[in-house]
């Protein structure tokens, strides 16, 4: 599947290169890139990376102070995506019609370390329990499915910047390992009440897989954006997304204790905002550069878990997640 995006994205990048800049091109942008036609759709690939962390947390019962926080990094996350866009629009309608389907496809490998912090003393916050290892990404899927409304702002004029209402429906699922690292938790490993963890701590290695976890996220999020054509060769689209409708679902996996962890979690909040510039060197392709900032923050829910051999899950306690992080991306688009 990844080989199958780089080979679409190189021979869009060449069909780019074969493409000169047309007539049309030499005067100036009447119309937004969302307003091209009656009915249009448009092709894209391309490539880009997360640049972030995804938590793991275990509260203390009945509080909102951390009883364990795990940190797992995407530094980066590379990933290839490919979408689809559809759009509707007539002279007489007060706004263009369009959908976007994107979906990206996450690179397994290295990723960066895992962190994991306890604060195990009962009634006291103090750190008590650190430990580091290497992260693996093992697989990693993002979709993205918006429909929406876009007004022009001045219909038919050289400059027409146009604004956007729209919901947003995002799938992600990441699952990562960790393997090869240490743990310091000295003298609290023990029986003993636990006492503040210090960097002097002896560093036991911890060869070998040790958890691996899953996030899957599904939000629903309305948005708003907004479209400039800038000159006769780009256009500045900016978009926010914000969302309190949140349903997530983690498994952690214990490998050295045989142990499986599952959460179900809702709520918190999801921000996304975006800004993309494009270059047209004619009115069928375009390039573009994307950044955006996703983050999901406040999930809570409540876990359970079973050990090796048993037939049935015992309730845990409170548990929570997050996911935030910078998406870059570079991509080529064909209009029809």
């Amino acid at each position: 599947m990844n080989i199958s995006l780089k080979r679409c994205f190189v021979i869009s990048f060449c069909l780019f290169c074969a493409f000169p800049p047309s007539p049309e091109a030499e005067e100036p942008l009447k119309r937004s890139p969302l307003f091209s036609g009656l009915f249009s759709f448009s092709l894209e690939a391309g490539l880009g990376f997360f640049y972030g962390w995804s938590e793991e947390i275990v509260y203390k019962d009945n509080s909102t102070k951390y009883l364990s926080e795990l940190l797992w990094d995407m530094k980066p996350l590379l990933y290839y995506g490919a979408a689809l866009s559809f759009e509707a629009r007539a002279p007489s309608w007060p706004a263009g019609l369009y959908t976007d389907l994107s979906v990206k496809l996450g690179s397994s490998g290295r990723s960066g370390i895992i962190e994991d912090r306890d604060w195990l003393h009962p009634e006291k916050d103090y750190l008590t329990n650190y430990s580091r290892h290497d992260s693996y990404i093992e697989d990693a899927w993002f979709f993205d499915g918006d429909i929406g409304a876009a007004f022009p702002l001045n219909p038919g004029g050289a400059f027409n910047p146009a604004i956007s209402f729209f919901w947003r429906f995002s799938y992600m699922k990441l699952r990562w390992l960790s393997r090869d690292g240490y743990i310091q938790y000295g003298p609290n490993s023990g029986p003993l009440e636990p006492i503040p963890w210090e960097d002097y701590f002896p560093k036991s290695e911890t060869p070998g897989p040790g958890i691996q976890y899953t996030q899957l996220w599904i939000i629903f999020s309305p948005g708003v954006a907004a479209s400039f054509p800038i000159s006769r060769f780009f256009a500045l689209d900016c978009s926010f997304t914000v969302s309190p409708f949140i349903q997530a679902a983690a498994e952690d996996l214990h490998l050295l204790k045989s142990t499986q962890f599952e959460d179900r979690l809702q709520g918190g909040l999801a921000l996304e905002p975006e800004i993309r510039v494009f270059f047209f060197p004619n009115s069928r392709c375009s390039l573009s550069l994307r950044v955006s900032w996703r983050s999901i923050s406040g999930a809570k829910g409540h876990s359970r878990f079973k050990t090796a051999g048993a037939e049935t899950y015992s309730p845990g306690g409170t548990s929570g997640a997050g996911f935030h992080a910078l998406d870059t991306g570079i991509s080529f688009k064909v209009y029809f």
